[in-house]
């Protein structure tokens, strides 16, 4: 979902929430961290879960396009929530893609 942020004109807010697994506390501090990831067999369908790169990468393009850092809430058994701002007063970046 993407929502003008009402406390600072000139800001979208963009935010993501699912009712997965969620993420451990002691994980939470490193998800945005290239060089350390948790990767684990999800029980119900035997496939390791991501590769971990995904958060590290969209943090970064969120920072490229004038944002913040990403915020994430979660809960373990319940869901993970994360939200960004970006500014809409930035000029558009061009991001090389292969």
């Amino acid at each position: 979902m993407a929502e003008s942020d009402q406390k600072n004109p000139g800001y979208f807010i963009f935010t993501v929430q699912d009712t997965g697994v969620g993420i451990r506390p002691e994980i939470l501090q490193t998800i945005f961290r290239m060089a350390k990831k948790s990767t684990r067999k999800n029980a119900a369908s035997n496939f390791t879960e991501g590769i971990g790169i995904g958060l590290t990468v969209s943090n970064a393009i969120a920072k490229t396009l004038g944002g913040e850092d990403m915020k994430v809430e979660s809960k373990v058994g319940i869901g993970t929530k994360i939200s960004f701002r970006v500014s809409n007063n930035k000029p558009r970046v061009t991001l090389p893609i292969d």
